[in-house]
């Protein structure tokens, strides 16, 4: 009997300590602004299928997550590749912080292409930001590109808070699983 109680005790501080260690990254909050020079596939940017290359890319605003991971009106701080509109693919990434590459954003899905202003498209959707320290995190963004002149663009992403799917929920339900069936298996 005393053996049986000191196992149990040993498996529950066990499973405690297991649940103790496993803990969520936070999820990114806030946003960054990018803007620079772009070139589309097309002299008319409402007419554009492809952005072709960006230049001199510069963080133009950061907030709550975001704030430091790139220094402001800094050229070049960023990079960002390039993408096809029409037909669209995931850009994997769309953009990451030069000096840290493990910060970025993931293009992943299109939801709006505006063209109803002359010489320019605006673009917007989802994608995923991953921030060193931070969950991987669905956000939206924009992007408008403009003709007059030099072709020039905009960017903008902000995160969008989801739920964990129930992952927690799930971890604590395995562990007293776990724990019910091994109380079960000593008590035989």
């Amino acid at each position: 009997m005393k053996k049986k109680l000191i196992m149990t005790a040993a498996v529950a501080v066990a499973v405690i300590g297991f649940s103790a260690t496993v803990q969520a990254l936070p999820l990114v909050t806030g946003g960054i602004s990018l803007a620079g020079n772009v070139t589309v596939n097309n002299s008319d940017a409402a007419d554009a299928t492809a952005v072709t290359a960006f230049n001199n890319v510069l963080a133009t605003g950061e907030s709550g997550s975001f704030v430091g991971i790139t220094p402001l009106f800094t050229v070049n701080s960023v990079t960002i590749n390039t993408f096809t509109i029409s037909p669209f693919t995931s850009v994997l990434p769309l953009w990451f912080v030069a000096a840290n590459t493990s910060d970025y954003f993931n293009l992943t899905a299109l939801t709006k292409v505006d063209r109803s202003v002359d010489d320019a498209i605006t673009l917007a959707g989802y994608g995923t930001v991953n921030l060193v320290g931070y969950a991987p995190t669905l956000a939206t963004w924009t992007f408008s590109v403009t003709s007059s002149g030099d072709q020039t663009f905009s960017f903008a992403s902000s995160n969008v808070a989801l739920p964990d799917g129930g992952a927690t929920a799930m971890l604590l339900g395995g562990a007293l699983s776990a724990l019910g069936l091994l109380r079960k298996k000593l008590s035989v």
